[in-house]
């Protein structure tokens, strides 16, 4: 798990491994989705915001892995 700091704010991918709520206040902004597609029966991952899918895959696990492996990226730059 990646943890960017900034001043008072730090910034991480939600986890349910780590109790967030124990370093006090926590906000919580969600970054991206992850929704079945009934018509191409698979997994899609779309940025917030964005309608264009980023990546599509049968496996729900394989779409979250991916999701979860860019997000931390964009925390380690």
């Amino acid at each position: 798990m990646t943890f960017k700091i900034s001043g008072d704010t730090v910034t991480t991918v939600y986890s349910d491994a780590v109790d967030l709520d124990s370093m006090g206040d926590v906000r919580v902004k969600r970054a991206s989705h992850v929704e079945y597609n009934h018509r191409r029966k698979a997994w899609e991952v779309r940025w917030a915001g964005k309608q264009a899918v980023a990546y599509r895959n049968k496996s729900r696990a394989a779409c979250i892995d991916w999701e979860v492996a860019k997000l931390e990226g964009r925390l380690a730059r």
